[in-house]
């Protein structure tokens, strides 16, 4: 399982522009920094790339055609990334104050130097977790290891006696669990839907209370073909123990691809 910090030079970085040479000139330009860069070409593609896999940040044009309130075409792209941060480029008149009052990670204004593009970037990956953070990061690890291990006693050793469990809720998992017992035969039904799920990497960031974590889900179909869903999962934490568990995932695509 591939850890992902918020901060490796190695990062994951989405790209979604429309203007061909510029998306290219950036991806080159990151890329050279050694960051490991995806472009996107349409917000749509955009949207589909973080349902299947984890970046550290994202990086997007607006795809406006209005100047009334362009941000909001690419609040759903903010809304689906949670937590990743997700920082706009644009050629149209909006404030730094406004794109950060929206839940935007930074506002870069075309056209830009490329130095101001690598330091905006390297600021935003490079926050740190707190020490105890740093504990729970760890422990967020044996759970999902333990978890691709079917170890279902040593997740449920991670977790208080209290466990709160939130899955989505359009699911046929949708029933939120209280307590090791009713946690631990909830993930052991779904693991039987889906046997072969594993998770693939994690993307960790902190809370005012706990830690973010963007991860992603691979299963194969029966006929052999790999689906990828990515989402986010909330840890609170008392002491050295997981308290409270909260999963957002797209319940749509879930449900969809169980049903396969």
């Amino acid at each position: 399982m591939e850890s992902l910090s918020s901060k490796p030079a190695s990062a994951r970085i989405l790209v979604a522009e429309d203007d061909a040479d510029l998306r290219e000139a950036v991806r080159l330009a990151l890329s050279d920094e050694g960051y490991r860069v995806q472009p996107a070409a349409a917000l749509s593609t955009a949207l589909e790339m973080v349902e299947r896999e984890v970046f550290q940040l994202i990086l997007t044009d607006l795809f406006s055609s209005s100047a009334h309130d362009p941000l909001s075409t690419v609040e759903a792209l903010r809304n689906r990334a949670q937590p990743t941060p997700v920082a706009v480029t644009s050629g149209w008149e909006v404030t730094e104050e406004e794109v950060r009052r929206r839940g935007f990670a930074f506002f870069l204004a075309k056209p830009f130097e490329l130095d101001d593009l690598f330091t905006r970037v390297a600021e935003c990956l490079n926050t740190s977790l707190t020490s105890e953070q740093e504990r729970q990061a760890a422990i967020v690890q044996h759970y999902f290891a333990a978890l691709n291990a079917r170890d279902w006693d040593g997740i449920v050793n991670l977790c208080t006696e209290q466990i709160v469990h939130e899955p989505p809720r359009s699911t046929a998992f949708g029933e939120t669990t209280v307590g090791r017992a009713q946690f631990r035969a909830y993930i052991e039904s779904v693991v039987l839907h889906v046997p072969d799920v594993q998770v693939e990497n994690i993307a960790v960031y902190g809370l005012p209370q706990g830690l973010a974590v963007r991860q992603t889900s691979r299963w194969m179909l029966p006929d052999g073909r790999a689906i990828y869903q990515s989402g986010a999962v909330v840890f609170h934490f008392e002491g050295e123990l997981i308290s409270r568990i909260g999963v957002r995932m797209d319940a749509g695509r879930v449900r969809a691809r169980l049903e396969k």
